[in-house]
């Protein structure tokens, strides 16, 4: 595909689960306390805890949670799958939380408030974007964020900013485009 034909938005598919309110890629996490992870992701960061699983000494198994219509699931170690949370490994997480919020201060102050340990305070990126990194209890990583394309403080497709395409020299970054089905909804008070 050729660069000057980037759509981020070609593969968006607009049909429906067949169970209402599920996506169709679900991201499964290990955690060694599942109500913990459920009780930290719900205070501090708003998540909702859209299904629990709790085991025969009533000890949550599985827990389904949303977030702004994204879902992802909380296994306890070994009940799905074999997978090792960061708390009890000696490895780094393979993958981070880019969450998008409204206010990143006050984001980033729930959740030191219950538990997180900042990597990063807010700051504004080359970009543009507004971000801070911190690590949950889980021990993975959450990067609260606020794009700047949300503010109307920064174009990608004006910031001068250059990425290496394989074979190619180095040029602009082609325009950033939001589709309408993504656009924030703004409230009015």
């Amino acid at each position: 595909m050729s660069a000057d034909n980037l759509n981020w938005f070609d593969n968006v598919e607009h049909r429906p689960h067949p169970w209402p309110g599920l996506n169709w890629l679900t991201t499964a996490i290990a955690c060694a306390d599942v109500r913990r992870a459920v009780d930290f992701y719900a205070q501090a960061l708003s998540f909702v805890a859209i299904f629990e699983l709790p085991g025969e000494n009533g000890e949550l198994l599985f827990a389904r949670m949303r977030y702004r219509g994204c879902n992802f699931t909380l296994n306890r170690i070994g009940w799905d799958f074999d997978g090792q949370p960061p708390a009890d490994s000696s490895h780094a997480p393979p993958f981070q939380f880019y969450l998008y919020v409204d206010d990143i201060a006050a984001t980033s102050a729930r959740m030191k408030e219950r538990g997180a340990v900042e990597i990063f305070p807010p700051r504004t990126e080359m970009w543009g974007d507004l971000r801070s990194r911190l690590r949950d209890p889980v021990r993975l990583r959450v990067g609260p964020r606020r794009s700047a394309n949300v503010s109307g403080k920064h174009d990608l497709g004006n910031s001068g900013w250059r990425t290496r395409l394989p074979g190619r020299r180095s040029r602009k970054r082609p325009r950033h485009h939001i589709h309408p089905a993504e656009q924030p909804k703004h409230r009015t008070a």
